[in-house]
């Protein structure tokens, strides 16, 4: 019997310094750091040349300009239908050699006082509007086709014309009414009111300029992409061999 024990007791040392040198395979989280390329714009100054026109020289000048036509009708616009009195005024300018044009029609200070409307039409290429045609007889003025025919063909014309600038009269009215000129031909001032004296004169600005091409140096900014190192952080998983006993008695 005491044999027995010693045999089994040395068995158990043998089988526990076995165990104690046998090892499994465990996977364990661990961090890591690593480098790692990102890429950011800058911009940089860049010089670089244009070739640009500029004014070399430039005139200057002026001129006062009349009417060619001139006639009083009692038309009225839908939104002044009270006032039956229209004054029309029309001028012509003719093709202009130069470089700019600009018409100013300076206003009587009076238009301040009096309700109304003043428009500007372009007339290029359509001619001035005739008066209207008017037939007497013993007992006055009398319709006619042809007046007929004259106010549709100037409400067509009207509603068809550019207009090339529009004030409303009474308090706080502009003194001038400015547009520019180039292409512009003819044009009429159409006045609707009462007051016969809210054009006061119309003057002509033009502008004769010299142009040259000339090469000029400019600088911009120009984007560029980067490339530079940042530090990263990332979990990765690492096999490990441990003795056997640990993860026993665990």
């Amino acid at each position: 019997m005491s044999i027995c024990k010693h045999v089994l007791f040395a068995l158990v040392v043998v089988g526990l310094l076995i165990l104690a040198q046998a090892c499994v395979i465990r996977e364990f989280p661990v961090t890591e750091t690593y480098e790692d390329i990102e890429y950011r714009t800058e911009y940089q100054t860049e010089t670089y040349t244009e070739v640009e026109k500029v004014v070399a020289e430039s005139k200057k000048g002026k001129k006062i300009i009349t009417p060619v036509a001139k006639w009083y009708n009692s038309l009225y616009y839908a939104e002044y239908k009270p006032i039956r009195a229209a004054y029309y005024y029309g001028y012509f300018i003719g093709q202009s050699p130069h470089s700019k044009n600009e018409v100013v029609i300076n206003l009587s200070r009076g238009i301040r006082q009096f309700e109304g409307i003043i428009i500007v039409y372009d007339l290029t290429g359509i001619g001035q509007i005739p008066p209207q045609p008017t037939v007497f007889s013993q007992w006055g003025p009398i319709i006619t086709v042809d007046q007929m025919k004259w106010i549709a063909d100037f409400n067509l014309i009207l509603g068809n014309a550019r207009q090339l600038g529009q004030i409303t009269m009474g308090p706080g009215a502009p003194e001038t009414i400015t547009f520019d000129a180039r292409g512009v031909w003819e044009f009429a001032i159409i006045v609707n009111s009462h007051f016969d004296h809210a054009i006061s004169y119309v003057q002509l600005n033009w502008v004769d300029e010299t142009i040259e091409e000339k090469t000029v140096t400019k600088q911009r900014q120009v984007p560029h992409q980067v490339p530079y190192k940042v530090i990263r952080q990332r979990t990765v998983t690492e096999v490990r061999a441990v003795p056997f006993w640990e993860v026993f008695f665990k």
